[in-house]
């Protein structure tokens, strides 16, 4: 078990990146929305799991 201070989200692997603390909730659902109905071509869990380089925006599109 990784220890406690360890930031979850350090990885920086995601498919769609919203920030709540700028957007709107329903900003925040087109771009959710959005990611689903094109979602990148390699995932995030993709390149997790086969320990590529993450960036901090989905890439392959």
């Amino acid at each position: 078990m990784p220890p406690l201070d360890e930031p979850v989200h350090a990885h920086g692997c995601y498919d769609v990146e919203v920030d709540t603390s700028v957007q709107r909730p329903t900003e925040v659902a087109e771009l959710i929305v959005t990611a689903l109905a094109d979602p990148p071509v390699v995932s995030a869990f993709d390149r997790l799991r086969t320990a590529k380089t993450c960036q901090s925006q989905a890439t392959g599109r």
